[in-house]
């Protein structure tokens, strides 16, 4: 067994993306075999489960395991996709929303632990510590930039 990252999130951008529908689609194709992959063994790193574009946002559903970690993709995508969407279209990303962040640790037995600082909840099943964690962009930027 081995961690396993889950990362539900939106790009929060300055104008309407949808007329950009194509071109996010080949970024995100692109970004599978470029932006995130630098470092990570082929066939291993983040997955992207789901995407879509909706009004001012880009969302993105990555699972991942401990090559490229989901955050450290999600942080990764923000500048390129930046690139991408103001050179063409003139808009901004402003920010980022994290909808779900989920962390599965391979562990013999549960955290006695119980109060950790941006952990919604704790579980403990078959051998796996499951955190499900409340963070938003500084603390992915934090974390990014420590490991």
């Amino acid at each position: 067994m081995e961690p396993y990252f889950h990362l539900k999130g939106s790009y929060k951008t300055s104008a309407d993306v949808t007329a950009a529908r194509s071109d996010i689609e080949k970024f995100i194709d692109e970004s599978k075999e470029h932006d995130t992959a630098k470092g990570v063994p082929a066939g291993r790193g983040q997955k992207f489960i789901a995407w879509d574009v909706k009004d001012n946002s880009v969302f993105l559903d990555i699972e991942s395991d401990r090559y490229l970690r989901a955050h450290d993709a999600f942080i990764r995508l923000r500048k390129p996709l930046a690139g991408v969407l103001g050179k063409v279209y003139k808009i901004g990303v402003r920010g980022v929303d994290v909808e779900e962040f989920t962390v599965k640790l391979p562990s013999e037995q549960p955290l006695h632990q119980q109060k950790i600082p941006f952990v919604k909840s704790i579980e403990f099943i078959e051998g796996m510590i499951t955190l499900s964690l409340d963070v938003g962009e500084a603390q992915l930027r934090i974390r990014s930039r420590t490991g």
